[in-house]
């Protein structure tokens, strides 16, 4: 087993790792469990748990960790305890959370959790593609396509009606038939 001793803020814990844990990545083994245990001991991340993506630096005896997929048996030493510092993000407002600024929001919805109900901001993960589906049983797409289709025919028809007319006219003066007065 290793041990590490990891500090975020004021908190400051512990950390011993069994040799089935070492085997696990640095982020699922030794990250996560510390970020559970932390906001038992400082309270809530921005009114929930925090996750490892809330993290924004990871300090290993002052050297900063670039991957936190490394196995715990890399990182951590044999026969000595390693001292760990984590650094999080600002915890996002709760304006961020609910969706109302996506631009200021971790996530690339632009809102919190991806499958949470939509806002403001945008549709839901959980939504069907293409929007809602009406009582009609098509999405917002399909009739979009449907209107510009109509559309479309109309355009094609008027065109074709003007050919028509126009050669018709030009027929009736022999101009079509090559026959004009001499």
């Amino acid at each position: 087993s290793r041990a590490c001793k990891m500090s975020c803020g004021d908190v400051t814990l512990k950390i011993t790792l069994t040799p089935k844990l070492l085997k696990k990545p640095f982020e699922e083994a030794v990250l996560a469990p510390f970020l559970k245990a932390y906001s038992k001991k400082a309270g809530l991340y921005g009114g929930r748990l925090p996750v490892p993506m809330d993290v924004s630096r990871v300090t290993v005896d002052e050297t900063m960790l670039g991957d936190h997929r490394l196995p715990g048996s890399v990182i951590l030493l044999a026969n000595q305890t390693v001292e760990i510092d984590v650094t999080l993000k600002p915890p996002p407002s709760p304006a961020a959370q609910a969706g109302s600024v996506p631009g200021f929001c971790d996530s690339p919805f632009g809102y919190a959790d991806p499958f949470a109900a939509p806002t403001a901001a945008g549709a839901s993960a959980r939504d069907p593609p293409g929007g809602t589906v009406d009582f009609d049983g098509k999405t917002e797409v399909e009739r979009l396509k449907e209107q510009r289709r109509a559309t479309r025919l109309a355009r094609e028809n008027a065109e074709a009606a003007v050919g028509l007319g126009t050669s018709a006219f030009a027929q009736g003066n022999g101009v079509a038939g090559g026959g004009g007065a001499t």
